[in-house]
């Protein structure tokens, strides 16, 4: 699923217990489809399988086949077919093609914000999650800019030019912006942190600021 430009992402998990990973969102496969890894054989058993009763699992001859009791939520281990029917369509290629272009648009847009002086990165961006607020120049307290960050997503959703959200990281709030559609381009990125920049521009000049 990764090339070997960015493999590092999962790099040393073979070190952990288990290791699970979400195929919704960025690889456009519907809810719910989730996987699990572990190290230990039967330790995935053990840990799902327990209250199942004999009305569910049986111990005879049939009981290697019954994977029940090696999933979470038992009669939805189908779901897994979703996973495997999207990456018989895109293939491993497809996917590592796709995350790629997606982190090379991430770097691009933390540079882009890096560039304006009224924004201000609230978190490391590791992967495709960009936390970020709008800062005006005049003084504001924490509660004061949190209301203003939300007050610029509420404006953007409501006259249609981007639905972004906002979240809170470490007591400080700010513009939530995650990159999953491949679809998105630099323009759209360009867009989007001009049109934050305008609505706050705008609403810090407002009287309830």
């Amino acid at each position: 699923m990764f090339s070997a430009k960015h493999r590092h992402l999962i790099q040393d998990t073979e070190l952990a217990d288990s290791f699970s990973w979400d195929a919704h969102k960025l690889l456009n496969v519907p809810l719910t489809a989730s996987g699990i890894q572990v190290k230990k054989a039967g330790l995935l058993k053990d840990a799902v399988s327990g209250g199942g009763g004999e009305y569910l699992f049986h111990q005879d001859e049939n009981a290697d086949f019954n994977l029940g009791e090696r999933s979470i939520q038992c009669g939805r281990r189908a779901d897994a077919l979703k996973v495997w029917m999207s990456w018989k369509a895109v293939g491993s290629d497809g996917f590592a093609t796709k995350v790629d272009y997606l982190q090379t648009l991430k770097s691009y847009c933390v540079g882009q914000i890096r560039k304006k002086s009224c924004f201000k990165l609230l978190a490391t961006t590791t992967y495709l999650n960009i936390l970020f607020r709008y800062e005006p120049q005049c003084s504001m307290q924490e509660e004061q800019l949190r209301q203003l960050n939300i007050a610029i997503c509420k404006k953007l959703k409501s006259e249609g030019l981007a639905y972004i959200d906002y979240a809170s990281f470490k007591g400080k709030s700010g513009i939530r912006l995650i990159l999953a559609n491949d679809n998105a381009s630099q323009e759209d990125i360009d867009k989007v942190i001009e049109y934050c920049k305008s609505a706050g521009d705008l609403i810090s000049k407002s009287p309830l600021f």
